[in-house]
């Protein structure tokens, strides 16, 4: 036994174009629903949690070397962050200007 045509489209609960009506639903989201974000929403959302998280932790471990006490100037100060940190290479190219 057939269904009679209710003259919806089923998903939305409008009423079906004639259009739709032949393929009601058929490659249509359902009303409300919206699709989430894509791979590439996803991979941009990670690689800027991931900067942020690498500035926040350089700018505190920056901070707290030149927030030390002492009659040091902040450039000594940040050349010897720099070398602590790995970046030597960087400061002597620096250095030598």
């Amino acid at each position: 036994m057939r269904d009679e045509p209710t003259g919806r489209d089923g998903w939305s609960g409008r009423e079906a174009s004639s259009a739709s009506a032949a393929g009601a639903g058929v490659g249509r989201r359902r009303a409300g629903v919206t699709a989430g974000p894509g791979r590439r929403a996803v991979a941009l959302l990670v690689m800027s949690a991931v900067v942020v998280v690498a500035v926040l932790i350089a700018g505190v471990s920056l901070g707290r070397t030149l927030a030390l006490p002492g009659d040091v100037g902040p450039m000594t100060r940040l050349a010897d962050w720099g070398r602590a940190n790995h970046l030597s290479f960087v400061v002597n190219r620096v250095d030598r200007r």
